[in-house]
């Protein structure tokens, strides 16, 4: 299994840093068996991001694709719309669940706006840039996440 993460955190990309976040989810990634595939921080702009979401999922060389940050209620909070635009297939109960889990963790985590889907044989999934949340739901979510590759990649083989 190979998995993407695409942190969009404009100030981060600007001044060209490394990501926590990406660092801590690679690490939770390869703990469940995925390799890291493509990583990269990009700006809080929704056509690059749909850009860079569409080539990694039509290279077919990704199961995964998990969004970081972005997915507030800010103007530039641009993840679900990037998203919603490429999907073929929305997944709604990836979201309610992390959003549902994140209530013991984050207070105002109801006020994100994650989304999930597919698009061709790839899983996406948005998650929040606050560290915590985040790395707690990729967890959380970690056996849906490989269970939702599978099942991909089973229809893909018929």
């Amino acid at each position: 299994m190979r998995a993407a993460i695409l942190v969009v955190d404009t100030d981060a990309y600007l001044k060209m840093q490394k990501s926590r976040n990406s660092e801590i989810l690679k690490r939770i990634l390869e703990r469940a068996g995925f390799e890291i595939g493509f990583e990269k921080v990009l700006p809080s702009d929704r056509t690059v991001l749909l850009e860079v979401m569409k080539r990694i999922a039509s290279s077919g060389m990704i199961d995964l694709i998990l969004t970081v940050g972005s997915t507030g209620i800010a103007e530039d909070d641009i993840a679900p719309e990037a998203t919603k635009d490429i999907v073929e297939k929305e997944l709604p109960g990836i979201p309610e669940a992390i959003r549902a889990y994140g209530r013991k963790i984050l207070a105002d985590c109801m006020m994100t706006r994650e989304t999930a889907g597919i698009y061709e044989n790839t899983l996406i999934v948005n998650l929040s840039g606050e560290t915590e949340w985040m790395a707690e739901s990729a967890q959380y979510m970690m056996p849906e996440f490989i269970q939702g590759v599978k099942i991909i990649g089973e229809k893909t083989k018929k």
